[in-house]
């Protein structure tokens, strides 16, 4: 639920209401809701971001932020906007790609193999 259908929920139940307390239990319950959902979706974006980021991790060989930041070539500061983000920037996985032959299905979703083989030369 986005806050302006909480809203709307708000306005239509003082419309539809006969006295305060009924409203004030209907626009309570929908905060509540709000907040649970809002709550659900941030957790699962958590949990999406530390897996792709500790994928990206173990792919590099890599343990902490400055490290990671050294393998992808950035400042440490572009690691820690990440974190504030909570996303794997695309150029970080296309970089791993690049550098690494990192599969970038293997970062986003964890699906096998981490690395691409490297093609016969000939």
């Amino acid at each position: 639920m986005r806050v302006s259908e909480a809203a709307k929920i708000m306005f239509e139940a003082l419309d539809t209401f006969q006295n305060k307390t009924e409203w004030h239990e209907k626009r309570k319950a929908a905060l509540d809701a709000y907040r649970e959902a809002t709550t659900k979706q941030q957790a699962c974006l958590d949990g999406v971001y530390a897996a792709q980021l500790k994928r990206l991790h173990e792919a590099l060989c890599t343990k902490t932020q400055v490290q990671l930041a050294d393998k992808l070539g950035l400042r440490q500061s572009s690691i820690s906007d990440a974190n504030r983000r909570q996303s794997v920037p695309s150029s970080w996985v296309e970089t791993a790609f690049r550098e690494f032959r990192v599969n970038p299905d293997f970062i986003r979703r964890g699906e096998a193999p981490m690395f691409f083989a490297l093609g016969k030369e000939g």
